[in-house]
């Protein structure tokens, strides 16, 4: 992609586009500008979930789900995780501080909805 196009917003080749950030699903691959960001797979594949769904409710057991298709697991386990995306967020390349960070897994703002949050555990909406 020439430097003068605008990186993918999502959907072309599973690449997606937030912030500084460009998540490419197909690769596994987080990018930070041009850096990688080290991440471990059940971040990326919590990370990848909530990206593809953005805008939408994702629910920490489908999240749980995605990270861990085949074991058991505790909702503490899924905490780690997106508090490991969150200290990746923060941290930014380099150690500069970000003031940025990914939602948490059951909460999401709706667009044009200013003012309510959607909750996925028990799909109450707060004004």
């Amino acid at each position: 992609m020439p430097a003068s196009e605008p990186p993918p917003t999502g959907g072309g080749e599973g690449a997606f586009a937030f912030g500084p950030y460009r998540l490419l699903a197909a690769q596994r691959l987080l990018l930070e500008g041009d850096k990688p960001v080290r991440l471990g797979s059940r971040a990326f594949d919590i990370l990848a979930a909530l990206v593809e769904r953005a805008g939408e409710v994702v629910g920490k057991d489908e999240l749980i789900t995605r990270a861990w298709p085949q074991a058991p697991v505790e909702e503490a386990n899924l905490k780690i995780q997106v508090s490991a995306l969150r200290r990746a967020a923060t941290s930014g390349v380099g150690g500069a501080s970000r003031s940025t960070a990914p939602p948490k897994p059951s909460a999401t703002i709706r667009p044009g909805a200013s003012g309510r949050i959607s909750r996925g555990n028990s799909g109450a909406t707060a004004k």
